[in-house]
């Protein structure tokens, strides 16, 4: 609602130039539209008991300004409780007649300045014999209300002695409230033993006896301590003196009477024991009883318990338990050999020495055994020599102590013959044909190993005839070097350790293929097959470089001329050329080279015309002519 604060007439005159002059009237109503200007403060408050405060305007309100006056002031909260603890923001709003409002903000702190208050002023002494869990105390608070105390302090004890707790009131505002309580563990009352009056413990041969019990009000159930023993094996009576300790200072004792006496005789394990029957001998091992006291005994005796000889004889056995009760068994022994021995043979290899050889029983038996021991071995027949050679039959007879015998066959290879093969191994890879038997002087290995193979016997001896181009006549493998073509036969003699000899032999073919005609200085003879035309061989002189691919390439072709065979003179009528291949054409050119007149020999597996150009060694065209296979020979 707007207030009219006043009503006023205006009078408004106006005057020209002229001096002319006109007035009217005019009412001008006052209104007010100003809120008023309030100036707030901040304040703190504090609790009381009951948790609660009030403030008022003056509390929170510094000053105003209005130019009209306020007829209305109040505040957004003037009551708080422990749910306001802290900041608040507090309104204060202000009217005046016109109804206009203005408002300032006060910051409110309210705070808790009470500390809590415990429900037992003084803490009673917590006392107690063996152990104690104490409670903690409670106190009120203004704010959270009833609180339990905390502390650092143990609140269980089991432990003789006098304690103190701290306790500690936190109302979590800051405000503590401390209390100490005392708390006293005191044991005075003895175990009291379970049974009044021990038994006494009897027995034959031994006690073990346990210790007794007691109950204590602090330690409970208790076990019975002693220094004397309480584990007793010897005969006699004995005393044990038992204390029970609580382990706070209190004690009771009791005794206990132990008495071990034995009067049982010990039992043997089997009432009769058996007769010990044996062939050759026999170990008796003593029998056994139990005893209620010593348990397992072994009987003992002054006869004697091993026997060898044959016969029948009795032990007397007497079984003591050591405390004065004793047991007597008998037992007898037979011992007779009725088993013969087991005869095992084996084969032997006999070597003969100049001609002779002898066996034992140790070369055919293998580990013949009897039951009780062997008396006597016997092989027949023993004795050999070079007409026995091969495999012999022997009898082999083994007889045991008690008269008892068995025999077995065993085969005996006499040795004495050795054996022997050689083979030629030339000492070079060049290829010369295949066989390692034929050497050719001027081409491929010009010496070969005669190496033998040796078996039967050991620490041979060898001999070598005859002992021409041979590197040694007493060795194993001598090697051989000839120097002329021929064929060689050598025999080797191998004699061994027995004194025995065998021969055996081998044939070395050598050809001569170096070549001899003019300008073949160097070069290699060769027997050649023209293809197409094998009846017509040709005997030729080659360079070495040339060999391989003839000896590979070319069927017939071999070293050698033509009409040499194991042991011929060198051929004097080979051709002095080289045989060229070119495409299916052979070409013989002789002399080569030359330097006036030569020849030349065309073969080919064609039948179509050809043209042949020869040149010169500087390239110039020296002869062209056509040719008409399959031979053209030119002069």
């Amino acid at each position: 609602m707007i207030v009219v604060i006043s009503v006023l007439t205006v009078f408004l005159t106006v005057t020209d130039a002229n001096n002319n002059s006109n007035t009217c009237t005019s009412i001008v109503t006052v209104l007010d539209t100003i809120a008023p200007e309030l100036h707030c403060q901040d304040a703190t408050v504090y609790l009381d008991a009951s948790g609660q405060a009030t403030i008022s305007i003056g509390d929170v309100l510094d000053h105003e300004h209005e130019a009209c006056p306020i007829t209305n002031t109040w505040l957004s909260q003037t009551s708080f409780s422990c749910s306001n603890l802290g900041l608040n923001t507090i309104t204060v709003s202000a009217t005046d007649q016109s109804s206009n409002l203005g408002t300032c903000i006060s910051q409110v702190t309210v705070s808790d300045a009470l500390a809590p208050v415990p429900d037992v002023a003084t803490l009673p002494d917590v006392l107690a014999e063996c152990s104690a869990s104490v409670s903690a105390p409670t106190a009120t608070d203004n704010c959270a209300g009833s609180l339990t105390a905390t502390t650092n302090d143990p609140t269980s004890f089991t432990a003789q002695g006098t304690y103190t707790i701290n306790w500690t009131f936190d109302d979590g505002n800051g405000n503590t409230t401390a209390q100490t309580q005392s708390v006293v563990i005191d044991d005075v009352t003895p175990p009291v033993p379970d049974v009044a009056t021990l038994p006494d413990v009897l027995a034959e041969c031994s006690a073990s006896v346990s210790a007794p019990t007691a109950t204590d009000n602090c330690a409970g159930s208790l076990t019975a301590t002693t220094n004397d023993p309480t584990s007793f094996t010897a005969q006699g009576t004995y005393t044990i003196n038992w204390t029970f300790d609580d382990g706070n200072g209190n004690t009771t004792t009791q005794t206990q009477s132990v008495v071990i006496d034995d009067v049982t005789p010990p039992v043997p394990d089997v009432a009769t024991l058996p007769d010990v029957l044996a062939e050759c001998s026999a170990s008796v091992s003593a029998p056994t009883a139990t005893d209620n006291c010593a348990g397992s005994l072994t009987a003992i005796t002054n006869d004697p318990t091993s026997f060898t000889a044959q016969g029948t004889y009795t032990i007397n056995w007497t079984f003591d338990d050591g405390n004065g009760n004793t047991s007597i068994q008998t037992q007898s022994v037979v011992i007779d050999d009725v088993t013969p021995p087991t005869v095992v043979c084996k084969s032997h290899t006999l070597n003969l020495i100049s001609g002779q050889g002898t066996i034992s029983v140790v070369d055919v038996d293998d580990n013949s055994s009897d039951n009780c021991g062997i008396a006597s071995w016997s092989v027949s027949p023993n004795t050999f020599s070079c007409e026995d050679a091969g495999v012999q039959i022997v009898t082999l007879t083994v007889t045991d102590h008690a008269g008892n015998s068995s025999s077995c066959q065993a085969e005996v290879n006499v040795q004495y013959q050795p054996s022997c093969s050689i083979i030629s191994v030339p000492t070079g890879n060049v290829y010369t044909g295949g066989n390692p038997n034929n050497l050719f002087l001027g081409y491929g290995a010009q010496s070969t190993t005669l190496q033998s193979t040796v078996s039967g016997g050991t620490g041979y001896s060898y001999n070598w005839t005859p002992a021409v181009g041979l590197s040694c006549t007493n060795c194993a493998s001598p090697v051989f070097t000839p120097t002329t073509a021929g064929t060689f036969n050598f025999q080797l003699t191998v004699t061994n350790s027995n004194g025995c000899s065998t021969t055996c032999e081998i044939s070395i073919c050598v050809i001569d293929a170096r070549a001899s005609g003019k300008g073949n200085n160097g070069k290699v003879i060769i027997c050649h097959v023209p293809p197409g035309n094998p009846n017509n061989p040709q005997t030729l002189s080659i360079s070495p470089s040339a060999v391989y691919t003839h000896l590979t390439q070319h069927t017939g072709d071999r070293l050698g001329s033509c009409s040499s065979s194991c042991g011929s003179n060198r051929a004097i009528n080979e051709v002095e050329g080289q045989l060229l291949e070119n495409e299916g054409f052979e070409t013989i050119i002789y002399p080569n080279p030359t330097r006036g007149v030569f020849s030349i020999t065309i073969h080919s597996d064609s039948e179509q015309p050809a043209q042949a150009i020869v040149y010169d060694l500087t390239g110039k065209k020296y002869l062209s002519f056509l040719i008409s296979p399959p031979i053209v020979r030119i002069r």
